[in-house]
This record gives C-alpha cells, sequence and structure tokens, in this order.
C-alpha cells in the first residue's frame, strides 16, 4: 500500500516536522537529496556509452526543491560523479536553503551556473528540480526553456518529488512538463504522479522515507490491512490517499467456508439488460458469478430469456412483459442481499418505473441489502431529481467520466481536471460509495479517497464497466466490508485486465476477456488459496 498525500496535507506535515518537533530542515533536504543522487546515479549507469563523459546537470528553481537538486549534485560529486548545477530564476530570489547548498556545492568543487542557456545539450543525466509540488501557474520564461531544453536533451532525467509542470493535485499539465525516466517523491506519493496525464510523465515512481514525522493513531479505512503494518494517520484534515498494491488484497477479501453452500456465499440481484441489451446482462452476471457470489438472479425482459440462459446459464431469471414489469421487480428484490441495476437498462419510460420501483420498495425490505447503480441507472439519477431523492444512504455509484458529468451538471472537462475532488464531493453531497471510472480510477468510500493503480488501456472497450458492477456484487455478497469492496473490486478488475492484454494484447481483448481472467487475477493476489 503506497499512501498519497494533497499538496497542502504535505506542507502541513513539513511544518509538523519542522517547527513542532524540531527537526532541522537541513536534515530533510539532504535525504531527499540523497534518494535523488541514488536515481540519478541509476540512471547514469543504464547509459553506457555515456554522453558528455557521464556529466549530470542539477537543474534548480530557486526554491527548497532547488536546494534538494543542488545537494544531489553535491552528493554525485563527492562519488566521483561530473557535476553541475544550473540554477533557473533571479538571484534575488533564491530561498535560504537553496543559497547555503550552492555554496556548499561549490565548497565541493561543483560548478554553479544561471540561465538556461547554461544548460549542457549533451549530458547523461538531468535533474529535474525545477519547482516541486507548489507550481500553481504554467511556467514561462526561462523556466518553460529550461524544461524544453531537457526534454529536448538525450539525457535521461530523475526528478525531485514531481516532474515541473504537472500539477500534484490533479496531475494535470501545465503548459508543458519534464518527462522524467525515475521521480522520487517525498515521504508520500502524489495525486498528479498516478493521475492522467501526469502519470505519463512521471517514469517510475519512488516513494521515499527521509523524515517527515506522521502520528500514530488508527486508520479508519483499511484496518484490515493496517492492524498488521506499521502505517499511521497524518496530521491533516483528512487521512492519506491510498494506493493499493496486490499484497494489500488477501486482507480485503473474505476467507471462503469450506463447509459453506450456495447461500453462504450470497444471493445477488441484477436489474439489467433491455431489449437489444442483453449482453450487459450477461457480461455483470456472469462476473459477479466469476468473482465468487453463490447465487445470482438476472431481472430483465422476456426476449432476454434464451441468450441469458445460454450464456449464463448458472443464472436464475426473473423476466417480465411491459405490463408486468414492476411486479416481477417488487417479487424478485427479496432474493439478495445486493442488488445491482443499471447494465444495458435503457433510458426510456419503462427504465424509469423498473428503477423508481426499486427505489421505492428499497427502504421495505427486510434485510437491507447493499445497492449498486450503475450505467443506465446513474443517467436516470442524473436526469429524475424524484429518483435521486430517493437514493438511499450507502448506496455505491459506479459513474465513467461522462456518467459523471451529468450527475453533477458539470462539464466532462472540469471532472478530469478533478477526479479526486469530484468523486469526494458526489460521495458526500450523497451519502454514496463512488467509483469514478477511468484509465485509473479514483475511489470516494467512508471519508477515504483511492487511486486504482491497477488496469490497460486495454480495458477501454464496451461492456468493461458491466463487468466491474458484477465483480463489485460478488464481492459483497460474500461479505467483504462495505469501506473495502470498492477498491478491492476496482483493483481486480484493473489487474485481469492487464492479465487479458498479457495474452490476447491490448487492441484485441473485450470485456468479456477480462471477466475470463478474473479467476488468475484472484490466483495472483491470494496464491493457492485462490
Amino acid at each position: 500500500m503506497k499512501l498519497v498525500q494533497f499538496t497542502s496535507d504535505m506542507q502541513e506535515l513539513d511544518r509538523h516536522t519542522m517547527e513542532d518537533l524540531g527537526v532541522p530542515s537541513a536534515v530533510l533536504m539532504e535525504r531527499a537529496a540523497l534518494a535523488v543522487a541514488d536515481a540519478a546515479g541509476e540512471l547514469l549507469d543504464r547509459t553506457v556509452p555515456a554522453p558528455g563523459q557521464g556529466l549530470v546537470v542539477a537543474v534548480c528553481g530557486i526554491g527548497n526543491n532547488g536546494g534538494d537538486g543542488a545537494a544531489a549534485a553535491r552528493i554525485l560529486r563527492n562519488r566521483g560523479i561530473r557535476a553541475e548545477v544550473v540554477v533557473i530564476g533571479s538571484r534575488d530570489r533564491l530561498s535560504r536553503a537553496l543559497r547555503m547548498e550552492l555554496r556548499l556545492a561549490e565548497n565541493f568543487g561543483v560548478p554553479v551556473f544561471y540561465g538556461s542557456g547554461a544548460i549542457a545539450g549533451d549530458a547523461a543525466v538531468y535533474i529535474d528540480a525545477l519547482f516541486g509540488i507548489g507550481l500553481c501557474r504554467e511556467p514561462a520564461g526561462d523556466f518553460a526553456e529550461a524544461i524544453r531544453r531537457m526534454n529536448e536533451a538525450p539525457g535521461r532525467v530523475a526528478a525531485a518529488d514531481i516532474p515541473s509542470g504537472v500539477l500534484a493535485d490533479t496531475g494535470q499539465v501545465l503548459g508543458n512538463a519534464v518527462r522524467a525516466d525515475i521521480t522520487v517523491a517525498m515521504q508520500c506519493g502524489k495525486p498528479g504522479l498516478f493521475l492522467d496525464p501526469g502519470r505519463q510523465y512521471a517514469g517510475e515512481v519512488r516513494i521515499v522515507d527521509i523524515g517527515i514525522s506522521t502520528r500514530p493513531g488508527p486508520m479508519s479505512m483499511l484496518d484490515d490491512i493496517t492492524k498488521e503494518k506499521n502505517y499511521y494517520e497524518v496530521i491533516s484534515e483528512k487521512p492519506p490517499i491510498v494506493l493499493l498494491e496486490p499484497e494489500d488484497l488477501p486482507a480485503l477479501l473474505p476467507k471462503r467456508a469450506v463447509s459453506g453452500n450456495k447461500g453462504t456465499f450470497g444471493k445477488v440481484v441484477l436489474l439489467a439488460g433491455a431489449k437489444n441489451m442483453a449482453g450487459a446482462a450477461v457480461m455483470a452476471a456472469r462476473s459477479a458469478l466469476r468473482a465468487g457470489a453463490g447465487m445470482v438472479k438476472v431481472i430483465t425482459p422476456a426476449c432476454n430469456r434464451e441468450i441469458l440462459q445460454t450464456r449464463v446459464p448458472e443464472a436464475l431469471l426473473t423476466t417480465y412483459e411491459a405490463e408486468n414489469a414492476s411486479e416481477a421487480v417488487s417479487e424478485a428484490l427479496p432474493f439478495g442481499n445486493v442488488l445491482a441495476a443499471g447494465p444495458g437498462l435503457g433510458t426510456g419510460p419503462e427504465a424509469y418505473e423498473l428503477l423508481r420501483t426499486l427505489l421505492l420498495e428499497y427502504p421495505n425490505l427486510p434485510e437491507r441489502p447493499q445497492l449498486i447503480l450503475d450505467a443506465d441507472a446513474l443517467n436516470l439519477l442524473a436526469a429524475h431529481d424524484d429518483l435521486l431523492s430517493l437514493l438511499p444512504k450507502g448506496t455505491f455509484l459506479t459513474p465513467h467520466i461522462v456518467e459523471m458529468s451529468r450527475l453533477l451538471h458539470l462539464p466532462a472537462e472540469q471532472i478530469v481536471e478533478d477526479r479526486l475532488h469530484r468523486a469526494d464531493a458526489l460521495a458526500g453531497e450523497r451519502g454514496a460509495r463512488v467509483i469514478l471510472k477511468d484509465a485509473r480510477t479514483v475511489i470516494a468510500a467512508d471519508g477515504r479517497l483511492f487511486i486504482n493503480g491497477s488496469g490497460t488501456d486495454g480495458m477501454a472497450t464496451a461492456g468493461s464497466g458491466d463487468v466491474l458492477t458484477g465483480i463489485l456484487a460478488g464481492l459483497l455478497a460474500q461479505g467483504v466490508k462495505e469501506r473495502n469492496a470498492g477498491p478491492a473490486a476496482a483493483f481486480l478488475h484493473g489487474l485481469a485486465g492487464e492479465l487479458a492484454a498479457g495474452v490476447l494484447g491490448r487492441r484485441s481483448m473485450t470485456a468479456m476477456d477480462i471477466c475470463e481472467y478474473l479467476p488468475e487475477a484472484f490466483r495472483k493476489v491470494l496464491g493457492a488459496d485462490f
């Protein structure tokens, strides 16, 4: 598990460590510089033969991030590596820490130059230490020129904390940004390193401990993982963002009872598939079963009966004609401990009545099942305020970017520009658990934010969202905790996509392939216990 922090929280942690706990800033800078120097040295070793006779150029801004770069150059020079420092920006505005590091660098024999024109074009490695996480506007003038020179040079790049030009909180690129081979993130990751387009500029991301302090305390969302690991709650208004890794999954998934039966592992009711849209119901139902649900019942039009019985013979069916649709829904709902609605449902009057019936009946069900709304159910919510007013607290909403824009009545561009805060806002406003699907899916649930690190562009194909709905329903049916189900489902969904792409290719894989490789995803994270 990697912990990720917004800029304001990271700055508060930094302040607390120095001012409240008394750790000198020079100590933190030296540890950061050591990590950057190690990354630059590794890139230098990869460059054979090295251009510029193995020269490393630290391109430094005028703030403390520039100090990290200057100190890294000094450390490299002390290791016998040719190193130079080039400072970009006004000499009158250099931070105190940078001034000290420049003096030290010169004491160790490191040449210091000023202005982008001094950046050697044939260096083997460049250290990007221009801005760090505080950037809030597009680089201009000599700063923009320095970025251009580093990008056009043949040498490799190690970035300190985040590639210059990338917004740390969102991953948006302001004009142009440095393309790094390795980014060394200090203490915690930054959202922009894992969200598009920033992640495309970051290269390999290494999160290094430089001694910034955190306060011990329980992590309310991932106690299942953290109770056996030394992770801490940070001093911030909200807990850190979590990036799951494969080794985290076993703690989130329930053990299979060796004496269990099909009822033990839960029952899913799936309202899906309008006329000519049976495929969505097939993919969602099959994925719920592949995820481990004991039983799945599909509520669908009678015209889909043969298709579903052929493609998913394990599923139970409740079929309806137009005249008895709402009655069929009412009769089927009590069957499940998980209800999922939306894949291929349509957005016409009949679909509206079906979803309205579900939402009206939901409070009267004897045991409140988990509720998942996806695809057309979300479009119906966005179009009908009366449906939105019936939304139960704790509902799982799984929109893609366009569906999210409809729900929030915002342009899709505004969703893309700030995925984490938009997902968090919708979750807070509606008391929901939100899985915002994209190339990097983000999850807002129970006061915590997640970034899903698994997946591949091969999953950008029709039906992938239906598969995710099925996986989520299947996990919830088996008793995966609500707070963990969204992140676990998203990770397994992406991992199955990666495995399918590895065999079938990113261009040729389909959504159903994600479903069919789900067993291999479970095997990878659970080992022999899958």
